[in-house]
């Protein structure tokens, strides 16, 4: 069977799932044809509500078409998998607690295909199959009304692909434990997802954290970071408006830091093992427009006694008129002072023996 015969047997079968609820799917024929499948077939609407119809040929025009109180994204689409992939992409004006969906992810489904319910505005409770590897860009970005029951229990779950859970605020997600077996979070995966007093424990397989995985539009309060492994570099903007209410030790396994923690406050203590061979720009947090309050960072500790490369402007200034102090192993004092991107800093540099 061909991709696209298998999409088209997808939405078939969630067209029937609709139809079973009460709803009601308009398609251009009676019979449709691959190229004829309408938009409505591939998300779940609340039932008694009637789905809005379109052809390949339409959408591949540019054209606009409506279902109910939403709005179908206008694009051009030259791959007729991707205009299946996309066709319905909801932004309805309203979205009532009554209008309650569940749905459960097929037997046998490995993979969460990208854009399944992208700004499905209904609130959907979902339940994920235990096979599930794979969830794909965009599967549930900006349905802020979804929860997902079972997503904390999955234990074959490897890959969580760009954008995946972006603005999904009412996810039921606990970050504090995610499934130790997922091995790769790409950019934005949870971005706009965390609130104030959230805990964020990483998994313990992850090899791969992407950019601005856990980018914030607002300041979020972080009481906790377990990072038990990652390998290379940490992602630049990873944590981006995160105040840390905590202390930080990143795992031996990376390398690099990219500017993770950056903007409007940081960890209260941080140590940076011997394995980190470079600290990028803004590493530690650009200056803020907002005050930190109580974010401001206390101690900087290097461990290793040749100093790593430091890019501009490592830390933000706040942290350092309020006190900040960095210590280093006794041997290599002077080494960091005279370190460049670091002399900036050489009178708040002392002996790690001074360290209370």
């Amino acid at each position: 069977m061909s991709s696209l015969e298998a999409l088209k047997q997808e939405l078939l079968t969630q067209r029937s799932l609709i139809e079973s609820k009460g709803g009601t799917v308009e398609v251009a024929h009676t019979n449709p044809s691959p190229s004829e499948i309408t938009a409505g077939i591939n998300t779940i609407q609340a039932p008694n509500m009637t789905l809005a119809t379109a052809t390949e040929e339409n959408v591949l025009e540019g054209k606009t078409f409506y279902a109910g109180n939403s709005i179908l994204k206008t694009g051009t689409f030259q791959d007729p998998t991707e205009f299946y992939q996309r066709l319905f992409m909801f932004t309805p004006e309203v979205a009532t607690e009554t209008e309650k969906i569940y749905y459960t992810l097929p037997a046998g489904k490995t993979q969460v295909r990208n854009y399944l319910f992208n700004k499905c505005k209904n609130t959907v409770y979902i339940t994920f199959n235990d096979e599930v590897e794979d969830i794909l860009e965009y599967a549930f970005a900006d349905c802020d009304n979804f929860v997902f029951t079972n997503f904390n229990d999955l234990k074959n779950i490897k890959n969580i692909k760009n954008y995946a859970f972006s603005n999904t605020m009412n996810s039921g997600i606990d970050f504090s434990c995610l499934p130790d077996s997922i091995e790769t979070i790409m950019q934005r995966t949870f971005a706009n997802n965390l609130k104030d007093g959230t805990s964020i424990g990483l998994p313990k397989n992850l090899i791969t954290l992407n950019t601005q995985c856990f980018y914030n539009d607002s300041r979020k309060v972080i009481t906790n970071l377990s990072m038990p492994s990652i390998t290379g570099t940490l992602p630049a903007l990873g944590f981006y408006y995160c105040a840390f209410d905590c202390d930080f030790t990143p795992p031996a396994t990376a390398t690099i830091f990219g500017a993770s923690f950056n903007y409007n406050g940081s960890f209260h203590n941080i140590t940076v093992p011997a394995t980190i061979t470079a600290l990028n720009s803004k590493a530690f947090g650009a200056d803020s427009t907002e005050p930190m309050e109580n974010f401001y960072m206390k101690t900087l500790t290097f461990e290793s006694e040749t100093p790593p490369t430091i890019g501009a402007n490592l830390i933000a200034s706040q942290h350092v008129q309020n006190g900040l102090k960095i210590y280093v192993p006794d041997t290599a004092v002077d080494t960091y002072k005279a370190t460049k991107n670091l002399t900036t800093y050489a009178s708040i540099i002392y002996p790690m023996s001074e360290k209370v």
